[in-house]
C-alpha cells in the first residue's frame, strides 16, 4: 500500500475490520501487521491515533486506557501552547491525563519531554505547526543545564559543536561513553555526567559530610537521611538529586517536600531558602 494512497475511509475500515478480527480496540501495530497501514499514515491523516480511533467509533475510554508516546507529547505540546509555556508537573492533571505518572514512566524526567517533543515533531513532519511551542522548548534548553547524557543530540557526535584544545578541533564519538574530569577520589574516578553519577558520589562522601542514608526510592523525593545538625545532635532530612540545581525547577518537584538538594552544578539563583543546596563540584575541590 503506498502512502499517497491511503485515505481516511481506508483507515477508519482498517479499524473496524482489525476490532471485528480481535474483539477489542487494535493496537497500530496490530493495524500495521493486519492491514498495511502505519502508524505515520494514520498520524498524517488525522493528527493523533485517538481522533482516528474515534472517526473509527472505536474512541478509547475509561481509566484503563493507556495514552500513546505520540498521544503524551501531543497533550502536552497542546497544554504548553493553551499556557503559553513549558507546562509543570502541577499544570496537571488535562482532559486526558489525569496525573503526571505516565510521563515519569515513558520518559523518567520531566525536562526529557520538550526535547521528545521536537524530536517527535521533526520526525511527523509537523514542525512548522507548532512554532510557537518548540520555541519554548529551545529557550529552556538555553537556561536549563540538562545532564549531558539525557538525549540531547545537539550536545553529541554529528551535531556536536566541535572542541578546540591545542589549537585542534575534536568531535564527541557517539560509539562510546563519555566521562567527566579526574576527581583524584579513590571512590570514584571521574566527575558526574548525570544524576546517577550525583548519587553514587553522595553516597560516597555522605558520611563526612555530616549524612547517613536510611533510604533511596524512585519517587520524589530521592533520598531520606539523617543529617547531623550539631554535635551528637541529628534530624531527617529529605533529599533530592540533579545534574544540576535548577532541574530541581524543570522536573516539577515540590519546594515544601524537599530540605536538601544535592548536584554537581549549582546555577539556581532564586533557590527557595528552605532548601540547602550541597554543589558535589565545590566539595570536591574543598577536599
Amino acid at each position: 500500500m503506498k502512502k499517497s494512497t491511503v485515505t481516511k475511509r481506508q483507515i477508519t475500515e482498517g479499524l473496524q475490520l482489525c476490532f471485528r478480527k480481535l474483539k477489542r480496540i487494535p493496537k497500530i501495530r496490530e493495524l500495521r501487521r493486519m492491514t498495511g497501514i502505519q502508524g505515520f499514515e494514520v498520524r498524517k491523516a488525522f493528527g493523533t491515533v485517538t481522533a482516528a480511533m474515534k472517526a473509527a467509533g472505536l474512541e478509547p475510554k475509561g481509566v484503563g486506557y493507556s495514552l500513546s508516546t505520540s498521544e503524551l507529547l501531543m497533550e502536552w505540546a497542546r497544554l504548553a501552547r493553551k499556557l503559553g509555556r513549558l507546562p509543570r508537573v502541577a499544570d496537571l492533571p488535562t482532559e486526558k491525563i489525569a496525573s503526571a505518572a505516565p510521563y515519569w514512566r515513558r520518559f523518567k524526567l520531566w525536562t526529557r519531554v520538550g526535547f521528545c517533543f521536537r524530536r517527535f515533531a521533526e520526525a511527523e513532519g509537523i514542525s512548522g505547526q507548532w512554532q510557537d511551542v518548540l520555541e519554548m522548548v529551545k529557550r529552556a534548553d538555553r537556561t536549563v543545564a540538562l545532564e549531558p547524557d539525557c538525549g540531547e543530540a545537539h550536545k553529541r557526535g554529528r551535531n556536536a559543536e566541535p572542541h578546540q584544545i591545542a589549537g585542534r578541533r575534536t568531535r564527541v564519538r557517539d560509539d562510546r561513553p563519555v566521562y567527566g574530569a579526574p576527581l583524584g577520589l579513590p571512590e570514584m574516578a571521574y566527575a558526574p555526567v548525570n544524576e546517577a553519577g550525583v548519587m553514587f558520589l553522595f553516597g560516597a562522601v555522605a558520611r563526612r559530610l555530616g549524612f547517613q542514608v536510611h533510604r533511596i526510592q524512585t519517587e520524589f523525593p530521592d533520598c531520606k537521611a539523617m543529617q547531623e545538625v550539631a554535635p551528637g545532635r541529628l534530624q531527617r532530612v529529605r533529599i533530592e538529586f540533579e545534574y544540576a540545581s535548577k532541574n530541581f525547577l524543570a522536573h516539577g518537584h515540590d519546594p515544601n517536600r524537599c530540605d536538601v538538594i544535592v548536584c554537581w552544578i549549582h546555577n539556581w539563583a532564586e533557590c527557595p531558602e528552605n532548601i540547602e543546596v550541597i554543589e558535589l563540584s565545590d566539595v570536591v575541590k574543598s577536599m
